[in-house]
Parts: structure tokens; C-alpha cells; sequence
């Protein structure tokens, strides 16, 4: 299993990317929390979903690259998507970005013989506090 951090950047590139990926057929959207309205209408586009991040991301005027993006990997189908969107689930919790109402974003990518997933959500909590990123890479590979 490899998890991959990934540039990170104000615009929420990463959403894009996905998308690009959902749309070509190649990549589909695995799990959407804590998108409140989005969810409730149906209404999640790539433009949406950016605009939320970006918006959910400014209570916090003082991060400037808000984009928390990350890729998990195995080797061929070693581990199943439902089996790595639980491991990210236990991944985050432990990276500090698993609070209730954190935005989150999971996508499964099938342009690749082995099975990998994106995922993406803001390096601002709840409380509008900013995600520690102290040693981020070091406890990632703990």
C-alpha cells in the first residue's frame, strides 16, 4: 500500500483532476460528506463542489494552500475500493482530518492496473482551525 501526498494548492485543483477523470469514464465518485446543500439537492459539479471547498476553506484567511490531496495504492486489486475507502477513513482520522463535518471527497480511479483512490477535503477543520501539517509526510509513512 502506497499513500501518496499531493500538491496541494487555493484553487482545489484536485476536484478538476477527478472530475476530468469522472467524466472521461475512467474515475467515479466514491463518497461526498459534509457538502450540506450539494447533497441534499443533487446539485455536485465539478464547479460546485470547487466553490464549496474554496468557500468552506476561507473561514481560515490564514492558510494559503487549503487543498489537502492524497492517493492511496495497492498492487493490482490487493485491496478493493470499499476495502481502501475504509483504510483512508482510518488514515485520516489519524492525520487529524476525520472530525465531524469535515468535506470530504473520495474517488475511485480505474485507468490503471492496480487499484487507487483520490481523496480530497481542506487542511481547515470544523472549528475553522488549521489541520496540523507537522511532519505530515513522516506520520503519513508511520
Amino acid at each position: 500500500m502506497i499513500a501518496t501526498i499531493l500538491k496541494s494548492s487555493a484553487t482545489f485543483s484536485a476536484v478538476e483532476y477527478n472530475e476530468r477523470k469522472v467524466s472521461k469514464g475512467t474515475a467515479e465518485l466514491l463518497e461526498i460528506k459534509n457538502f450540506d446543500l450539494l447533497e441534499k439537492t443533487g446539485n455536485i459539479s465539478m464547479t460546485n463542489l470547487r466553490n464549496y471547498l474554496i468557500k468552506y476553506s476561507s473561514q481560515n484567511e490564514n492558510i494559503r494552500n487549503t487543498q489537502f490531496h492524497l492517493a492511496f495504492s495497492c498492487k493490482k486489486d490487493e485491496y478493493s475500493y470499499e476495502e481502501l475507502v475504509k483504510i483512508a477513513h482510518q488514515y485520516l482520522d489519524k492525520m487529524g482530518y476525520g472530525d465531524p463535518g469535515q468535506p470530504l471527497l473520495i474517488y475511485a480511479h480505474h485507468d490503471t492496473a492496480n487499484n487507487h483512490i483520490h481523496i480530497i477535503t481542506s487542511r481547515v477543520a470544523p472549528d475553522g482551525q488549521k489541520i496540523s501539517d507537522h511532519n505530515e509526510r513522516l506520520r503519513s509513512q508511520a
